[in-house]
C-alpha cells in the first residue's frame, strides 16, 4: 500500500474538491429534474431558489479553486501563515450558532430536570417559564463559549516561518 505525503494530498485538494462539487451539482440537478417531472411531488419557488443557490455556491467554489488561481500553492504549503480573517469570522459565526443551539438545548433540558426534581409548581406555567429562562441562559453561555472555542481552534496552529 503506498502512502501519500500530507503536502501532496493537500496539493490535490482543489482538484478533488472540484470533482466533489461537480458530483454534488449533478445530483442537485438530477433531483430537481425528478421533482419537476414526477406528478406526485409538488415544487415551490422556495425549493427552486434553494437548489439554485446551492448550485451557484458550488459553481463559485469551483471558480475559486480553478487552475491558475494559486489555490494549489496555498494547500501545498500549510501552516506557514496565520489563517485568513475570513476563516476566523466564519469559524466564529459557526461556533456561535452551534454553541447557542447546544447551550439552549442543554439549558432547557437542565431547567426541566431541575423543575421536576424540585417539584416546582406548574401553576400558570411557572415550571415552563423557569425551563425557558434557563434555556435562554444556556443559549447565551453556549454562544459565547462556542465563538471563543471556534476562534481558538482556527488560530491554535503554531506559526512556522514563511519561506
Amino acid at each position: 500500500m503506498s502512502s501519500v505525503s500530507p503536502s501532496t494530498a493537500r496539493a490535490r485538494f482543489p482538484r478533488h474538491f472540484t470533482l466533489w462539487q461537480v458530483a454534488t451539482i449533478l445530483w442537485l440537478l438530477a433531483r430537481q429534474c425528478y421533482i419537476l417531472v414526477t406528478p406526485d411531488f409538488v415544487f415551490s419557488a422556495r425549493g427552486l431558489a434553494i437548489t439554485g443557490a446551492e448550485i451557484a455556491i458550488g459553481l463559485l467554489c469551483i471558480y475559486l479553486l480553478r487552475r491558475g488561481s494559486g489555490a494549489d500553492a496555498v494547500y501545498a504549503n500549510p501552516g506557514t501563515e496565520r489563517p485568513l480573517v475570513l476563516a476566523s469570522i466564519i469559524a466564529t459565526l459557526l461556533g456561535v450558532i452551534l454553541g447557542a443551539a447546544l447551550g439552549a438545548c442543554a439549558g432547557f433540558f437542565g431547567g426541566l430536570m431541575v423543575a421536576n426534581l424540585t417539584d416546582m409548581s406548574c401553576f400558570e406555567g411557572a415550571c415552563a417559564y423557569f425551563a425557558l429562562f434557563v434555556g435562554l441562559a444556556g443559549l447565551v453561555v453556549g454562544a459565547v463559549a462556542g465563538g471563543v472555542l471556534a476562534v481558538w481552534r482556527v488560530n491554535r496552529r503554531k506559526l512556522k516561518p514563511a519561506a
